[in-house]
């Protein structure tokens, strides 16, 4: 896991994939920005997924639900 030393955002990388925790997008978006003048990227800001887990976040219930893809 890394963080970045003035914005308050963390990220895990393996291999291709990307997890971003963050507090607003402008501070992901930096992030991207700075991956997008090296390296091609896809963002999925739905967060539902993420290396063979299917992820359910239920924000208003306090929990996440977590699964294995077949």
């Amino acid at each position: 896991m890394w963080h970045h030393t003035t914005h308050p955002i963390k990220f895990t990388l393996a291999v291709n994939y990307f997890g971003v925790k963050y507090f607003n997008k402008d501070e992901a978006n930096h992030l991207f920005s700075a991956l997008q003048d090296k390296y091609s990227l896809s963002i999925d800001w739905s967060g539902d997924s993420y290396l063979g887990l299917t992820i359910n976040w239920n924000y208003n219930n306090g929990y996440v639900d977590n699964s294995l893809i077949d």
